[in-house]
């Protein structure tokens, strides 16, 4: 009896990349973060099989859409398991089909988190600091915006009727 030999498709990291709308140096700085995603080598290349990009969808999801800290999405890894992140992202494919995910607000996003069912407490991921220079801008962009807002109204109630002189 001759032994059925069947070769998995892999795909180069540029392909993955341009599969899943990310960049190949993200793409390996998740492989640095998270020992689950060891695509297979010949040579310098790295080949992604489909469980590799299963899971890259799931991480993508939990870290991009989600917001959760690599921390937690190891946390969940340890927890869940390989399979269960993998699998996050074809569950959601039903609902968002066609659509771009809109991030919820926090309170949503941690309703979401303990639907995950995990013993662990997951963060959300914290937008990075403004520096001196940067917040002076943006204080002075603030000033603007308010003294528009503020014109718009002065000039929104003098063009307004009174009441009763119609």
């Amino acid at each position: 009896m001759a032994k059925e030999h069947r070769q998995e498709a892999l795909l180069s990291i540029g392909k993955v990349a341009e599969l899943l709308d990310l960049k190949p140096h993200l793409i390996r700085y998740w492989e640095s973060q998270f020992e689950e995603l060891a695509p297979r080598r010949r040579g310098n290349r790295r080949l992604y099989s489909e469980s590799d990009i299963e899971l890259l969808r799931g991480l993508r999801k939990l870290l991009r859409e989600v917001g959760m800290t690599s921390k937690g999405v190891k946390e969940l890894l340890a927890d869940k398991g390989v399979d269960y992140v993998a699998g996050l992202d074809r569950d959601a494919g039903d609902e968002s089909e066609g659509s771009h995910f809109k991030l919820p607000p926090p309170l949503l996003q941690t309703k979401r988190l303990e639907a995950l069912g995990t013993k662990s407490e997951f963060k959300m991921a914290t937008p990075p600091a403004i520096d001196g220079h940067a917040r002076r801008q943006l204080v002075k962009i603030l000033d603007r915006l308010t003294a528009v807002q503020d014109r718009i109204s002065r000039e929104t109630a003098a063009n307004r009727p009174e009441e009763g002189s119609s």
